[in-house]
């Protein structure tokens, strides 16, 4: 059977697609939601470089349930091929679904985080968990708070939630009226 008559065969559907090489090695392997129009787009590609490796190439069809692609990556614990309970599944997801929520910004408005080395002084502005500039002097100046606008950044939080909330930063609360 032809590589085309082999593409063609496949069903307009999401999977998991491999090419495999000499011996049954995987020489390729990926996911797509249209499995046939995937591999169309790959097949001239590994052609050539099949001719260029002067090796043979099969694309193997299976027809056992292999489970989704997290399953066959070890990623799954097995819910889609049933060696996992449903209610275990749905626990499971639920556990991950309550890990990233996020803390409610306990201050009534912004706040600088100081930081300090004998007279030189820096503040970072922060307002529900967004970082809005920053304020620094030296022994020569006082420069001012550049200003950026007000954007939930998941990474700025990440750094910026355990210091605040277990009191290890220096938290200075800014009157309403500059707010």
């Amino acid at each position: 059977m032809s590589l085309s008559e082999c593409v063609s065969g496949l069903p307009h559907a999401p999977g998991v697609y491999i090419f495999h090489g000499d011996g049954g090695l995987p020489l390729y392997i990926g996911k797509s939601i249209d499995i046939r129009a995937r591999v169309k787009t790959l097949s001239p590609l590994f052609n050539q470089r099949l001719r260029r490796l002067k090796t043979l190439c099969s694309l193997q069809l299976t027809s056992e349930a292999s489970g989704c692609f997290g399953r066959q990556t070890g990623q799954c614990a097995g819910a889609c091929t049933g060696d996992q309970p449903r209610h275990a599944h749905d626990q499971r997801l639920q556990d991950v679904l309550q890990e990233p929520q996020i803390h409610t910004w306990p201050f009534a408005g912004a706040v600088d985080l100081l930081e300090q080395r004998g007279e030189w002084i820096q503040k970072h502005r922060v307002m529900n968990w967004c970082y809005l500039g920053s304020w620094y002097s030296d022994n020569r100046s006082h420069q001012p708070m550049s200003s950026t606008s007000q954007v939930f950044d998941a990474d700025t939080y990440q750094i910026l939630v355990k210091p605040i909330l277990i009191g290890k930063v220096e938290i200075q609360p800014i009157p309403p009226e500059i707010n």
